[in-house]
């Protein structure tokens, strides 16, 4: 019993303050301007502060909970939660139990309320009340549970970038998804929340994670075994049990959209993506039925895009403008193949 209240002890001391695995709070936080706060999905009195990328989690006091518009904490009276969640602390009393849908994740309960919460350490599960060694088949449902858009934990009318696409920019607009982008040589700045210019920007929020749930990016997923290609030239999303599942080519392979499989990223045929991916060349083709575009290269990350002159194409062979028209290059150029 000792034993026991000794760990349960340490629980409270060393996990109160963690981030619980409802979804990428971090992710989200390289995409918006720091001292924003996003809410959460597992409990309406939590909520989290952005600085650097970095989420640092917070609670309301008892009897309030977070407003994602108001950016504090409002009167329970006052503000209706919406996120319909059952409370597994029912008849529970000073006690630890399990988070659902989690094999590391606990909620504290005191007076038949949740009174906090956290996860144990990496290789750790939490059973019986405290947190040991084991092993747990369960997989984590919150994201596809209860994190039906990301507009539920972002305050509205409040731009955000992408982790996806550099130029790409966000909002949210009376709970729904606005998108949009950059226009060409600019790159969607998360600090200033301005588009700026794409060769003075490093563009740090792409880091190709996922933050928000697929259908709102992708649309339903209702056909099993529906493979459907993504903004990164070599990832591509498949049908499963009525959820799209990311999959990823293997290094120098793209998902081509012709014939649905990995192929050589320079036989690949694809949608507007960046082809700089896996490429150690300073200038490569855009995707362009012109075949005048092409991208500027550093480090397999485009940093900006330019246009070949009037008669003149791009041959990414060469890595220079060639005299001709697109036509001229059509066969060996993929990257001017449109759907």
């Amino acid at each position: 019993m000792l034993e026991k209240k000794i760990v349960v002890s340490w629980l409270v001391l060393a996990l109160a303050n963690s981030i619980s695995a409802e979804y990428n709070v971090n992710g989200v936080c390289t995409v918006v301007t720091d001292g924003l706060r996003i809410g959460s999905i597992d409990s309406c009195q939590r909520y989290y502060t952005c600085n650097n990328g970095v989420a640092t989690p917070y609670d309301c006091p008892s009897g309030s909970s977070f407003s994602k518009d108001v950016q504090d904490c409002v009167a329970e009276s006052e503000f209706q939660c919406t996120l319909n969640l059952s409370n597994p602390c029912t008849g529970a009393d000073g006690t630890f139990v399990q988070k659902s849908g989690t094999c590391n994740g606990w909620i504290y309960c005191k007076n038949g309320k949740e009174a906090g919460s956290g996860s144990c350490a990496n290789n750790l599960i939490f059973s019986d009340g405290v947190c040991k060694f084991g092993s747990c088949s369960t997989v984590a449902t919150a994201l596809t549970s209860n994190f039906t858009t990301i507009c539920q934990i972002m305050k509205n009318n409040k731009y955000f970038g992408s982790t996806k696409q550099c130029g790409k920019w966000q909002v949210c607009r009376n709970n729904k998804l606005v998108t949009g982008f950059c226009k060409d040589g600019l790159a969607y700045d998360v600090k200033t929340g301005s588009c700026v210019l794409e060769a003075d920007y490093e563009c740090a929020q792409v880091t190709g994670i996922t933050i928000q749930p697929d259908v709102e990016s992708y649309g339903t997923c209702t056909t099993d075994g529906n493979i459907k290609a993504t903004s990164i030239c070599s990832d591509y999303l498949k049908c499963e049990n009525n959820v799209w599942k990311s999959y990823s080519c293997s290094t120098n392979y793209y998902y081509d959209i012709t014939t649905e499989t990995c192929v050589l990223r320079s036989n690949a045929k694809t949608y507007d993506c960046d082809r700089c991916q896996f490429s150690k060349s300073q200038f490569v083709n855009a995707v362009d039925t012109t075949c005048r575009k092409y991208l500027v290269c550093e480090n397999g990350v485009k940093k900006s895009v330019n246009t070949c002159a009037d008669g003149y194409y791009f041959d990414e062979t060469a890595e220079a403008c060639i005299k001709g028209t697109g036509t001229d290059s059509a066969a060996a150029n993929n990257a001017c193949y449109v759907a």
